[in-house]
Order: structure tokens, then C-alpha cells, then sequence
């Protein structure tokens, strides 16, 4: 388990019917997250579609009352909505831990992903994550949002 003024990353669930990507002058999503409890964390997530050997830059920044950091995966629908747990996060092919970031990542399929962002500190945090591809900005297709159990919220010897 982590130390508390630590935020954890993302989750994010979508269908798999897929999207062109298309160019967007207003392409960041926000988001609030609520802090964590010893039941559980809070995640946000947000779904986009990329063609097989597509590069992306994701962008995100958090701010809150202390200084916070968040865990964001980038991961596919069916793994965002599996049952998982705030330590461990979703199974993902990218993962990366902080208050403010750039990425370049590379799709390996044609598909759909989501982008799941965790926040596992105590404080609430809001924050914007934006995506582009060759300079222009993907729209998200989807978002929401949820809670994840803590690990030790589970019962003894038992899978949440």
C-alpha cells in the first residue's frame, strides 16, 4: 500500500466500436477527483481509437491543495473493466506516476484504449489530459468515472 499524499492513476471502460481520429482545437479533458479513503480510491477515465503504429503525445497536469501526483495507465476497455485494485492498478501496456507529464506511446493495434487516471492521495485533485497525434488534438469518446477497492478492504484470503 502506498504512503497517503500519493495520487494513483486512471482506469477507463468504453465499448470497442471504433472512432476516426480527427483534429480538435478544444481536445483537453478535465477531471475532479475526490481524495481516497481506507475503503477505497477514486479514478477517472476517458477512451480513444488509434490505428496500429499511430504515435501519440499525452499531456496531463494535476493541481490540488497539497502537492498530489496521480497514476495514469493507458490500457485497453476490457482491462479497465476488470476488477482491480488501487495498488495495483489495471493490467496496461503504459504506465507512468506524477503531477505533470509527457508522453509519446505508440498503439500496437488498431483498436480502442482508454486512459485511466487514479487518485490514491488523500486530498482532492482536478487536472486536464490531452492527446494528439502528428499535432492535432484526438477527441475522447467517452469518459466517467468510479471508485476502486483498497487492497486491505478485502477480505482475508479472498480476490476483490
Amino acid at each position: 500500500m502506498r504512503v497517503s499524499c500519493i495520487a494513483v492513476v486512471l482506469t477507463v471502460l468504453v465499448s470497442s466500436v471504433l472512432f476516426p481520429v480527427s483534429a480538435q482545437t478544444n481536445g483537453s479533458n478535465t477531471f475532479k477527483l475526490p481524495g481516497s479513503s481506507q475503503m477505497g480510491c477514486w479514478y477517472w477515465w476517458s477512451s480513444y481509437s488509434l490505428v496500429g503504429g499511430e504515435r501519440i503525445v499525452l499531456q496531463w497536469a494535476v493541481h490540488s491543495q497539497v502537492l498530489n501526483a496521480v497514476d495514469l495507465y493507458i490500457t485497453t476497455p476490457s482491462a479497465g473493466a476488470a476488477k482491480w485494485v488501487c495498488d495495483d492498478g489495471p493490467s496496461a501496456y503504459y504506465y507512468d506516476f506524477g503531477a505533470l507529464g509527457v508522453t509519446r506511446w505508440t498503439a500496437p493495434r488498431t483498436g480502442t484504449y482508454i486512459v485511466v487516471v487514479v487518485n490514491y492521495g488523500l486530498y482532492t485533485v482536478s487536472g486536464t489530459l490531452s492527446l494528439t497525434v502528428g499535432g492535432a488534438t484526438i477527441p475522447f469518446l467517452a469518459s466517467g468515472d468510479g471508485v476502486a477497492r483498497q487492497k486491505s478492504a478485502c477480505p482475508s484470503g479472498r480476490q476483490c
